[in-house]
């Protein structure tokens, strides 16, 4: 039977900073569909999104 296992695409772009100012969270993404997965082919293993801190200038 056929079958197709899911792989990761790449990393999407940072997203902006989750504060203004002072220390926040980014965000970013990735899908699995290079290749998606297809028959009895299994789905990527792992975190679909990423996170980082961000800081920017000091909240006054």
């Amino acid at each position: 039977m056929f079958y197709l296992d899911g792989g990761w695409s790449s990393w999407g772009v940072w997203q902006r900073c989750s504060v203004p100012c002072g220390v926040g969270l980014k965000f970013r993404h990735r899908t699995c569909t290079s290749p998606s997965p297809s028959g009895w082919g299994k789905n990527c293993e792992g975190d679909y999104t990423d996170s980082a801190v961000c800081v920017n200038t000091p909240c006054e």
